[in-house]
């Protein structure tokens, strides 16, 4: 791993003695920087249970002392029996560096999953408090880093730590040192007789230092080991539109299509429904036109329709390696006219434009099809997120059928199962029964598949072991506490949707739905991800899983050049990432600390819900435009939303031409226009020099990204100021977010 190198970046300059420690049996001793203590008090181990395999292990532990640091033994020689040493160096350097590794040594052969422990140590630095709290955790497996700063009475400190462990800092300057707990760290799957390390680093300096000055060497050594996951220079906005409505939803036009209840996109009608759905689409796309600047991309958000209920809609699967989904989900979007499909004329007409398609994904497997009813079992994801199946021979409304869950009781008096809302239930259906505490009835088995019989609507059935129903379960005595049913319920409009089932599925099927859509509509395809989470822990008590940093990592990797907007993943590893103003939300830009890491970073926001008059929402847009946030505008129709939001980018846009620096105690002012054909959003440079001739290679500027900063010979100055009296002339220049030079009009001036 890189990191076991990297302290020869961060301690780069020594003063005097740097850092000494003394190390006994339970830990540090002693910890000074130049003469100066810096431990308050340091607190041993406290380490409570792991998780081998699928069993939970109390452990108790012991500390010894070894060269440099302590050892914990855990469960010597039984089950449980773990192994951690913390070492301490950096001695005579600025940084405290904090090697561990864990070995596990269970001797019953099990794999380590989690280790619950208040902490291995506790560090607390004299008279130091939290000043900067960078916590940027990028999602990568083994190597989640955080960064804090510090200040105390006389000196500063930046922590920095990767994965198998964590620091949790608290405001007072306390450093708990403890197992990491997120679902991607590294102390997830430590198989027998195998180690796994990490190193963690304390930073010291003067008492003016800051997290930039101090952390810049990690900073660079952690870009270079995890760069920027998506390079997307331009900036310009995106429009969204949705062609599909419940309310047009008829038997002849089940998805809601353009039209109306009485368009006909089933049957001979088709000629004109389809005229209505492409006149409907160049109506949308006319409003994009009006966008200043053109929008680089329109994303047909809805293009599986509206026939379901949400959450089945923006369905978000429109291929894979086996072929279309489009055919069982809305199969009047594949049939064509001139040798052309609805859903690629829509395509085709959104490039006519000029902009690059969009699409909406989902990592989920979303639906099965076929003709009839489903037959077998199937299994429920807790009270939501289960199987979907679609009767591609049924008509609309009846096409739909999910596997859910009811509760039911057993009344052994007539037979029956008891149920209150067991609606939609279909005499031959498969039924599983298990009891979510306590036991089924005695005669039951949660591994069996039973056969609804004599079903009464909302109410009761009985259950027999073979789909004739000549094995009536007569016997439901015993069991105790509560019990749960799960079969398939329909017809009906499907409310639901599958999750895929693990991090590899959730991958494979993104993977196939990329390729599919890049194969159909173009390389240059983009994409915004919906719901990213996936289901874990099996039949009962399934959980969310958000889908990390990581993942979008691999995906990238495999499609370089495509743009991922995942909605509900986290903002690190400098992916972009999808949000939105509805639903009462403030937005979250990413943080200073994320664009710190990754300045070319940022945001795809949609506006809507709250936005319009939330001056505070505006504000954080307008500043997130600035700093390369692409914003989408719904192009359907332009109400107050979209009116301010385009002001605010007008608003942004100018104040991206203007820099004001200061020379010589008197501020100055200088302003450009990029001309006509820009990204946006840009940045401005003015570059100073003592003849225009040296305008050329000049490394003098100052800058407006989200504030304006100034380098003289390109170090970056404290203050946007500069003495320009050696350097009068001046030419300003404009750059997209990747450091491109976009316009420069040529022309200088002179400063008097």
């Amino acid at each position: 791993m890189w990191w076991r190198s990297s302290i020869l970046l961060f301690a780069v300059s020594c003063f005097g003695q740097g850092v000494q420690f003394t190390v006994g049996a339970s830990g540090l001793t002693a910890l000074s920087h130049n003469g100066n203590s810096r431990i308050g008090a340091f607190t041993g181990a406290e380490v409570y249970w792991g998780r081998f395999d699928e069993t939970q292990v109390n452990v108790s532990c012991t500390s010894s002392g070894i060269v440099d640091g302590f050892r914990l033994t855990c469960n010597s020689g039984a089950p449980g029996h773990i192994v951690i040493d913390v070492t301490f160096g950096g001695a005579g350097t600025d940084t405290l560096s904090v090697d561990a590794c864990l070995t596990n040594l269970d001797t019953a052969e099990r794999t380590l999953f989690t280790l619950a422990s208040d902490r291995v140590f506790s560090l607390n630095m004299t008279g130091a408090t939290v000043t900067e709290d960078a916590n940027t955790d990028i999602g990568e497996p083994e190597s989640a880093a955080k960064f804090y700063g510090f200040s105390g009475h006389s000196f500063s400190a930046y922590v920095v730590e990767w994965g198998l462990f964590r620091w949790n800092i608290a405001s007072s300057g306390k450093i708990i040192f403890s197992p990491a707990s997120t679902q991607q760290s590294g102390i997830s799957g430590i198989q027998f007789g195998a180690q796994r390390c990490s190193a963690m680093y304390v930073r010291f300096g003067a008492e003016l230092d800051t997290i930039s000055t101090l952390a810049a060497p990690a900073y660079a050594a952690h870009a270079l080991s995890f760069p920027q996951i998506t390079n997307w220079p331009d900036r310009r906005p995106m429009a969204t539109m949705f062609l599909a409505s419940q309310a047009n939803r008829s038997a002849t036009n089940p998805r809601g299509w353009p039209g109306g209840t009485s368009a006909d996109y089933l049957g001979a009608g088709f000629a004109t429904a389809r005229t209505s759905m492409l006149n409907q689409a160049a109506i949308y796309l006319n409003n994009a036109d009006t966008i200043s600047p053109k929008p680089q991309s329109v994303c047909w958000w809805d293009w599986g329709g509206d026939e379901f209920a949400h959450v089945f809609t923006y369905v978000g699967y429109p291929g894979s390696d086996s072929g279309s989904h489009l055919t069982s989900l809305a199969p009047e979007l594949e049939t064509e006219t001139s040798g052309v499909a609805l859903a690629d004329e829509i395509v085709l007409a959104i490039r006519a434009r000029g902009y690059k398609p969009c699409i909406t994904l989902r990592p989920h497997r979303v639906w099965q099809s076929g003709t009839g009813r489903p037959t077998g079992v199937c299994y429920a994801q807790g009270s939501f997120d289960g199987q979907v199946y679609i009767d591609t021979s049924a008509t609309y409304p009846s096409r739909g059928y999910e596997c859910r869950e009811r509760t039911v009781t057993f009344d052994d008096a007539t037979d029956r199962v008891l149920c209150a809302t067991c609606d939609l239930l279909q005499n031959g259906s498969v039924v599983r029964l298990y009891a979510t505490s306590g036991s089924l009835p005695t005669a039951l088995s949660s591994s069996t598949d039973y056969y609804i019989q004599n079903f009464v609507s909302q109410t009761s059935f009985q259950i027999s072991t073979d789909e004739a129903g000549t094995n009536i379960v007569t016997d439901f005595s015993g069991g105790s506490g509560t019990f749960q049913q799960e079969s398939w319920r329909g017809p009906a409009t499907l409310s639901t949707h599958e999750a895929t089932h693990s991090y590899a599925d959730a991958l494979d099927m993104m993977t196939q739905a990329v390729r599919y859509a890049q194969n159909r509509w173009g390389n240059d395809v983009l994409f915004y991800v919906d719901s990213t989470y996936y289901k874990t822990n099996g039949q009962n008590g399934r959980t969310d899983t958000t889908i990390g940093t990581h993942f979008w990592r691999q995906l990238s990797e495999s499609f370089p050049g495509t743009l991922f907007m995942p909605e509900n993943s986290p903002h690190g590893g400098g992916h972009a990432k999808y949000l939105s103003t509805n639903n009462g939300t403030l937005l979250t830009n990413p943080s200073w600390a994320i664009r710190r890491l990754y300045p070319e970073t940022f945001s795809a926001v949609a506006l809507g819900g709250n936005y319009a008059g939330n001056e505070p929402a505006r504000s954080t847009v307008r500043q997130g435009m600035q700093q390369g946030d692409i914003y989408l505008l719904n192009v359907n129709a332009f109400g107050p939303v979209e009116n301010q939001g385009k002001a605010d980018l007008a608003t942004a846009l100018a104040a991206m031409r203007t820099i004001t620096m200061t020379d010589r105690g008197q501020a100055r002012t200088f302003r450009s226009d990029p001309g006509a054909a820009f990204r946006y959003p840009l940045f401005s440079r003015v570059y100073f020099a003592a003849s225009a001739e040296g305008l050329a290679d000049s490394t003098t500027y100052c800058e407006r990204k989200e504030l304006d900063r100034c380098y003289l010979s390109g170090v970056l100055q404290e203050t946007a100021a500069l003495d320009l009296s050696t350097r009068p002339y001046y030419q300003i220049r404009f750059y997209d977010y990747a450091g491109g030079l976009v316009s420069n009009p040529g022309n200088y001036g002179v400063i008097q």
